[in-house]
């Protein structure tokens, strides 16, 4: 996939001195890969907020839809406009009058069901876009136990972050205009969060309850992203 290499030059700073020192008859890392150059965002976009809320607004509000259609005809979608990708439309087999959960079920319990949707949908990361449905979060255990060992005082700050570090990396927690391969600090977390943490491990809150109150520490600038 081209835009691998534009995920590496934007987070990787050897790779991106590499390539601009190797490559200097190419404007851009996009022209070097054989990709567009994506649009700057639109001026009405305030980069603080979850650009999502837009495409909210877009899909909900009949009278915000008509003014930036009228506005920014120069964007293909709210999606481009937002910086955004664009959702790819559900699969052919999707009957929109059921439960989309049922499909998941059906492809993580039925082999036969899993072999034709992965032969027949390639073109779709998972049952989950397929379908419409967002991917679960999936925190390793050794970052669970991590949680539980900070939270009784068994390991300390830097190590939990330590943890954080590897979500943010991999996309566990995402939060708009804060890149994935910075480095984090946490020299004052609030005690409230090991709380969190033990009631993570105790299964006695979701891994999604437990990653959205590190993203409100991260997006509140209490644990700060370098």
């Amino acid at each position: 996939d081209p835009q691998s290499y534009v995920d590496r030059y934007n987070n990787e700073k050897t790779y991106k001195e590499w390539s601009d020192t190797n490559y200097p008859q190419y404007s851009s890392i996009y022209e070097a890969v054989g990709l567009d150059v994506p649009k700057a965002l639109a001026s009405f976009v305030d980069t603080t907020k979850d650009p999502q809320s837009y495409v909210d607004r877009y899909n909900n509000e009949k009278t915000y839809k008509e003014w930036s259609d009228t506005n920014y005809p120069q964007y293909s979608s709210i999606y481009e406009a937002v910086g955004l990708d664009v959702p790819k439309a559900l699969a052919s087999f999707v009957d929109t009058t059921k439960d989309p959960q049922s499909y998941v079920d059906r492809y993580n319990n039925e082999k036969t069901y899993k072999e034709w949707f992965d032969a027949n949908y390639p073109q779709y990361s998972s049952i989950y876009e397929a379908v419409g449905l967002d991917e679960p979060i999936s925190v390793p255990n050794w970052i669970r136990n991590n949680a539980e060992g900070w939270a009784t005082g068994e390991i300390s700050d830097s190590e939990f972050v330590t943890g954080i570090e590897f979500m943010l990396e991999n996309n566990i927690i995402t939060i708009p205009n804060i890149s994935s391969s910075g480095d984090v600090s946490g020299d004052e977390i609030p005690n409230w969060i090991r709380n969190s943490a033990h009631w993570w491990f105790e299964e006695k809150i979701s891994e999604e309850e437990f990653v959205d109150s590190l993203k409100f520490l991260i997006q509140e600038g209490i644990i700060v992203i370098k």
